[in-house]
């Protein structure tokens, strides 16, 4: 088993079930946070806590069919960043469009673990609203974006937005549909 530990705090950082080969490891009496070299992480030396934090985060147990650990695996760390075109007049932090016949277009973006977009990669997204019409439900993705119209109903309502897709964290959105009233 192979232990990542802090130096300076004694922090475990992670835990490695199994060693095939102990050859990558090499103590390294010059550096100052992480107690050991690992080779075969994308070939990367461990310098800080920032990026052994980041690297375990990425990375997964793989196990046979027995269950015993034979690696890692990547994990894909996507996630869906909801936006709209409607504006937050009220400045209560929601966006909201007029009820009855209104629309807005929401946009979900497909990012990386650093926020970037993930444009040459294609995305089926899932939008699902607990009120208004959505005029489609499965969108696919292009450049990294999908979008969708939201048609408001003829009722004030908060309407909670979610889109889904294969691989990604879902994303998040709030709408208001209010009542305009008129001058």
């Amino acid at each position: 088993m192979l232990l990542l530990y802090n130096k300076k705090t004694g922090e475990i950082l992670g835990v490695s079930m199994l060693i095939s080969d102990s050859s990558g490891l090499a103590p390294q009496p010059n550096m100052e946070n992480v107690g050991f070299k690992v080779k075969g992480v994308d070939g990367y030396v461990i310098p800080d806590d920032e990026i052994v934090l980041r690297n375990l985060h990425s990375y997964r147990m793989e196990f046979d069919a027995e269950g015993n650990p034979i690696g890692f695996v990547r994990k894909e760390t996507f996630k869906i960043d909801l936006s709209t075109d409607a504006v937050d007049a009220n400045g209560d932090g929601v966006p909201e469009i007029p009820a009855g016949g209104a629309a807005c277009t929401v946009i979900a973006s497909v990012r990386n673990e650093y926020g970037k977009v993930i444009k040459d990669r294609p995305f089926r997204i899932q939008f699902v609203t607990t009120g208004g019409i959505l005029r489609e439900s499965l969108v696919d993705t292009r450049t990294g974006v999908a979008k969708v119209q939201l048609d408001s109903v003829p009722e004030s309502k908060r309407v909670h937005m979610l889109a889904r897709a294969e691989g990604c964290i879902a994303g998040e959105l709030d709408i208001d549909f209010v009542f305009v009233h008129p001058r």
